[in-house]
């Protein structure tokens, strides 16, 4: 009976897995893959943690009204999450999904690289 259970999932992870797989390799013309929507919104995670710790926005964080200050947060991290992964090729999303060390590598460059332009292209200062 365990092996009956043990083999059915593991072909629904297989199944799963292969989705997964379709997914992220077939790129679509109309949206963006699961992966890259999920990486997207991990990004965008970590813009608003990087922004906290970024002098810049302190700085101009301190000369606006907390509701301006949030708009302009979203903006910005809106912003890291649309071109932050653009640089990415095919091949370091599809790790990037499989491998956290990947994942973090990824997210942590893409963050850093468009963090300023956006931050500068929001407030005005780039």
């Amino acid at each position: 009976m365990k092996f009956n259970v043990m083999t059915n999932l593991v072909n629904r992870m297989r199944y799963l897995i292969g989705i997964l797989l379709f997914v992220a390799m077939v790129p679509s013309l109309q949206a963006k893959s699961i992966t890259r929507h999920v990486l997207d919104k991990v990004v965008e995670i970590k813009c608003h943690a990087a922004l906290d710790e970024s002098k810049i926005w302190k700085s101009a964080r301190y000369l606006m009204a907390n509701e301006t200050a949030e708009r302009k947060q979203q903006q910005i991290c809106d912003c890291v999450a649309e071109h932050a992964l653009n640089d990415a090729n095919a091949t370091q999303i599809l790790k990037a999904s499989f491998d956290e060390e990947e994942k973090q590598q990824l997210i942590q460059s893409a963050v850093r690289n468009s963090l300023k332009h956006c931050t500068g292209k929001v407030l005005g200062i780039s």
